[in-house]
């Protein structure tokens, strides 16, 4: 609050809560506009289902936000899509002013067994790359596209993860969005945990001149590790492996914090703990 380089973030606890669905959010004071803002790169992820946390995340002076949705949510039949949900976002967040990145994810019933089976024939691959040039067409505001989300994961991408099938569809992506919209930044990876080694076997099947964005999730789980060793060594390991090919590319990240919960320490960590070391990633990041 007190200027650019006051690092400092005050998390109120004593009764500055809003209770909603049994889920209790800590806010900050609404957001005063300072010096130098328009460089922040800060953003939220759009879980904001409800006014209430919309109106907060504007007043906490968001600058970026990362809308998604699944692919099956757009193409409810072969080659027909329904942007009726996504109009309403796009229109809501451009309107206040927020620079938009735009992730799509997932299977489709339509061309395979299960929503999270990762497209994998090339009847789903091409019909994926297609919808998604379909959505950069038509929000000509949305600059960043997200190919899939942690594809790195069996949960996501089952049966297995699979490092060549995710590249090709990268790749026929990239060549789509080419096509409807070449001034769109295409982020490919989207990669869980960092997954440096899983970005190694990517760049090894070509994907470096498919993504303009290298965009990566660098959680860490609260406990032995903190932010100062462990945090810095996955964004590291994460951006080494793009300057082996050059570097000239963009880092993303669009997911990151410090979950409160371990399954090993049932009474979790303090949000004070939360607020601090999440705090300081935001600034790793940006250094």
């Amino acid at each position: 609050e007190n200027g650019i380089y006051d690092m400092t973030l005050t998390v109120k606890l004593d009764g500055t809560t809003v209770s909603q669905d049994s889920k209790t959010v800590c806010y900050m004071p609404e957001y005063r506009p300072q010096f130098m803002d328009f460089y922040s790169s800060k953003g939220y992820c759009d879980s904001l289902s409800s006014e209430w946390a919309y109106d907060y995340a504007m007043k906490s002076g968001v600058k970026m936000m990362r809308i998604g949705q699944e692919w099956h949510g757009i193409e409810k039949e072969k080659g027909v899509y329904d942007f009726s949900d996504l109009d309403r976002r796009v229109a809501q967040f451009t309107e206040d002013g927020v620079e938009l990145v735009f992730l799509m994810a997932y299977g489709n019933p339509l061309y395979s067994d299960t929503i999270k089976t990762g497209p994998a024939n090339k009847e789903a691959i091409d019909a994926f790359a297609k919808c998604l040039a379909a959505v950069a067409e038509r929000y000509p505001e949305i600059k960043y596209f997200e190919v899939y989300n942690e594809p790195n994961l069996n949960g996501f991408w089952q049966p297995s993860e699979n490092h060549r099938d995710y590249t090709y569809l990268l790749q026929v992506c990239s060549r789509e969005m080419a096509k409807a919209r070449p001034d769109a930044k295409i982020a490919g990876g989207v990669l869980a945990d960092g997954g440096a080694g899983w970005l190694a076997n990517m760049l090894g099947k070509n994907a470096y001149p498919y993504m303009n964005v290298s965009s990566f999730h660098p959680y860490i789980y609260w406990g032995k590790n903190r932010v100062d060793t462990i945090y810095q060594s996955k964004l590291d390991g994460f951006t080494n492996q793009i300057l082996l090919y050059g570097g000239f590319k963009e880092n993303i990240i669009t997911e990151v914090g410090w979950p409160s919960f371990n399954p090993e320490h049932k009474n979790g960590c303090t949000p004070e703990t939360q607020a601090l070391e999440t705090t300081k990633q935001f600034i790793f990041a940006e250094s």
